[in-house]
């Protein structure tokens, strides 16, 4: 393998290059932008310069150790590019019109000139560790070969590549797969050489936290409430999302790229490469898919000075979940081993809308971590690259703290949604768990059932604090203060029921859900909103809503107290499976059969009740019969046509083969399941 091939002592110094950029076109101003996406300067004639200053200058260093010549220098040319935050960077190569057979190799090289002091460097971006990255890259072959390392920078290959600036959609399956392989080779390799290191997921946060220390150690901001609130967040935030989630962040840890910007990817042929690796570390691999999901958005050519952002360009949920099977779909073909690959497949029911749901979420975290970054550039003045860092922390804040809002009705936020499968489907059954649960809990239901033809979505109520529970916080749609027979006596016989306004947002967010799978392809009427409990409650309430559509509706183990609305024929004709247990210590039957009476009287006709002998307040075998019954019944399967194979899951492929009683075990590749799948629509 290949690693750097000569450590030398002493520091590259870009001074080195003034007298050119002093005499020559400003950079800044002039130039095109070059395959890494940095702007470049005219040619600079090395003959004129020693570049370092010392006895031998880095020219003849590089003609000696990397090119394998002795003289003569003044045939090597250099360019110098604009654009990069941390590194002065350099091309060198030698001149077309040369030809030697002194020099073996003509390949152009990067030299890289690392900015700030030493230390502030090993303290605010881990340079040491950005070293052992590039080092371990080269090693690995998924990065660029290293010719020389010095103190403060090092001389590297040169990579071919376009830099796409605009329209990132159109390369995000090649960029997909890249960091898919990316996370499970790198992390891989680091996990092999880890004698004496504990690689985990705090790192990124760790890293955020102490750039939150030394700001607020080092600075004054002048009473700027922005900046105070952005620092108390940038402390707490990664913490609490991954806490409240339900997360187990062990289970996504992976050495991460952590900048996957477009000047960071290089696009050539038909695949994509990872370059410059200064903020990588080991993280959450959902927070480094979020943060390329970001980058969409901006645009650090036009001004050079500013980065410009339009955040209608952050990618839809779609492109995300092609992202996010491309990206699953390279490690389960290409690296179905690696340590990532085992940790995502044992850790949620559907990989892929797991991956979806916690990289948007994590989005907000890419906002609050780029803009601490902002105003560490900005207080430290580690870079003297000319850059409205400040402004551009203030851009990044403004955007974490829309996101926040936009992610919270009444200051209460959702918790994550939990879907399966992922893709190509024809129905769609949105499930909603009970006091105290959250999607999880549900999510055995999906496979369960074995219709791979419906999407299940199991959305988690946000935690907040609940009266019955002594006022502790937990997954609630809404709060309720008592639970005992009286009460709900007293509510059937109108009094009023438990927290109408948390109900109402509950109901709310259930309407965007149901709109969302609208505008995912999914008509309402292949569409079954179901709940368990306080979840079936909220079912009920959405219905009487009227401004939804569904193909029947599911609910278990719950409640609905009288209510006094006219209701439209559509809404009276919707087909409901209510079921209850006859044992119900929480809810009584009684309660349910008062609910269900009620109903009757207001119209229902297609309301099939069932108590269900010595059930508690769970489920029960035969219940989940019923619930398999009223499903096929209400969202009977299409059959499957040779059009749909090419956009099937990997699962759906295997279950479509099981359920023509075909052992899919054998075939290893996509591409086997999807020819299988077509010759077996062909007979």
């Amino acid at each position: 393998m290949v690693g750097p091939s000569h450590r030398l002592r002493g520091r590259l110094s870009e001074h080195d290059f003034e007298p050119f950029l002093l005499c020559g076109e400003d950079a800044t101003n002039s130039g095109t932008t070059d395959i890494i996406g940095m702007r470049e300067s005219s040619e600079i004639d090395t003959h004129h310069h020693g570049l370092d200053g010392s006895k031998e200058g880095i020219i003849e260093r590089v003609v000696r150790h990397v090119w394998h010549g002795t003289r003569p220098c003044s045939h090597v040319k250099a360019r110098r590019y604009h654009g990069g935050m941390t590194n002065v960077v350099f091309k060198l190569w030698i001149d077309s019109s040369f030809h030697s057979d002194t020099i073996e190799e003509q390949k152009a090289v990067i030299a890289r000139v690392r900015q700030g002091s030493d230390s502030l460097g090993k303290l605010l971006f881990d340079t040491d560790m950005e070293e052992a990255v590039f080092s371990m890259a080269s090693r690995v072959g998924i990065g660029p070969q290293c010719f020389v390392q010095y103190d403060n920078g090092r001389v590297e290959e040169f990579l071919e590549g376009e830099v796409v600036n605009d329209g990132m959609e159109r390369i995000a399956v090649p960029v997909a797969q890249a960091l898919a392989r990316w996370h499970a080779v790198m992390t891989d390799a680091f996990y092999s050489e880890a004698s004496d290191h504990t690689y985990t997921s705090k790192m990124i946060w760790e890293r955020l936290h102490r750039w939150v220390a030394y700001l607020r150690s080092t600075i004054d901001h002048g009473g700027a409430d922005w900046v105070e609130a952005l620092l108390e967040a940038a402390s707490t935030c990664p913490e609490q999302m991954y806490r409240d989630g339900g997360y187990d962040r062990s289970l996504c840890t992976a050495l991460i790229h952590g900048d996957l910007q477009c000047g960071n990817i290089l696009y050539a042929g038909t695949r994509a490469k990872l370059i410059d690796y200064d903020y990588s570390t080991f993280g959450e691999v959902y927070f480094d898919i979020g943060n390329h999901f970001c980058e969409y958005a901006a645009d650090y050519h036009t001004n050079p000075r500013q980065a410009l952002f339009d955040w209608d360009r952050i990618p839809s949920e779609d492109a995300c979940r092609e992202f996010c099977q491309a990206y699953w779909d390279t490690l389960c073909t290409d690296y179905p081993s690696s340590s990532i690959t085992t940790s995502l497949s044992s850790s949620h029911n559907d990989t892929v809308e797991s991956l979806v749901t916690m990289s948007r979420k994590c989005m907000s975290l890419s906002h609050l971590f780029w803009s601490v970054w902002g105003l560490v550039m900005h207080y430290s003045r580690y870079s003297n690259v000319d850059f409205e860092y400040k402004t551009y922390a203030k851009d990044r804040y403004d955007q974490w703290k829309a996101s926040v809002e936009n992610k919270i009705t009444a200051g209460r936020t959702f918790g994550p949604i939990i879907t399966y499968p992922a893709v190509h489907h024809t129905a769609t059954v949105i499930m909603l768990h009970g006091l105290g649960d959250t999607g999880n809990g549900w999510a055995p239901v999906a496979p369960e059932m074995n219709m791979s033809h419906v999407k299940w979505v199991f959305p988690t109520a946000p935690t907040r604090p609940i009266a019955v529970n002594m006022g502790m916080s937990m997954p609630g749609w809404f709060d309720i203060d008592h639970l005992d027979e009286a009460s709900f006596l007293k509510m059937m016989k109108g009094h009023h029921g438990f927290d109408e306004e948390g109900t109402q947002e509950a109901v709310q967010y259930v309407e965007q859900l149901i709109s969302q799978e609208v505008e995912g392809g999914v008509p309402p009427e292949r569409i079954v909103l179901g709940g368990f409990s306080q979840g079936g409650h909220v079912a009920l309430k959405a219905l009487l809503r009227k401004k939804i559509k569904v193909a029947g509706l599911v609910a278990l183990s719950t409640w609905l107290e009288p209510q006094h609305v006219d209701l439209e024929e559509h809404v009276l004709e919707t087909p409901i499976l209510y079921g209850h247990g006859a044992s119900d210590p929480l809810i009584p039957p009684n309660v349910a059969q008062m609910s269900v009476a009620h109903m009757e009287t207001q119209g229902f006709s297609g309301l099939d009740f069932k108590m269900y002998p010595g059930m508690q307040h769970a489920t029960c075998s035969q219940e989940m019969k019923d619930l398999r019954n009223f499903l096929e019944k209400t969202l009977p399967a299409r059959k499957v046509v040779a059009e749909d194979i090419d956009g099937m899951s990997v699962r759906e492929l295997k279950g479509f083969l099981q359920s023509h009683g075909i052992d899919p075990s054998g075939f290893l590749e996509k591409s086997e399941l999807q020819e299988q799948c077509r010759q077996l629509l062909s007979k």
